[in-house]
């Protein structure tokens, strides 16, 4: 069974400025489709990158018994990864390739690569 998702009084932003200010959602269950929709500038994509660890954050992010916030980004990169909408310019991967390099910057436990 797959761990839970919880976020509770979550600020997260780029700077000085906050786009996520004490965000609390309902817990996300293991395993489940879910769906994050509002419109453009709500702070989809700034929440998302919170929880993967790319924008400053403070509040709770737990995923399981685990503190997102407060683990090494090697520990974060074990149990989740992100992939962006878009790719910085000039750079062009086949969700193959995505996969591979996501799996050589972060191997699962146990595996080495040649």
């Amino acid at each position: 069974m797959a761990p839970d998702l919880d976020i509770h009084d979550l600020f997260a932003g780029y700077g000085v400025r906050k786009v996520l200010r004490g965000l609390t959602l309902p817990s996300i269950a293991g395993g489940q489709v879910t769906a994050l929709v509002g419109p453009n500038g709500a702070g989809k994509t700034t929440l998302l990158r919170a929880v993967a660890g790319l924008v400053p954050a403070s509040g709770v992010i737990r995923f399981g018994e685990q503190d997102l916030i407060a683990v090494s980004a090697q520990q974060r990169a074990n149990v989740l990864a992100f992939m962006p909408q878009f790719l910085p310019q000039r750079m062009s991967l086949s969700v193959l390739e995505a996969v591979i390099s996501a799996l050589r910057a972060s191997p699962p436990s146990g595996t080495t690569w040649n």
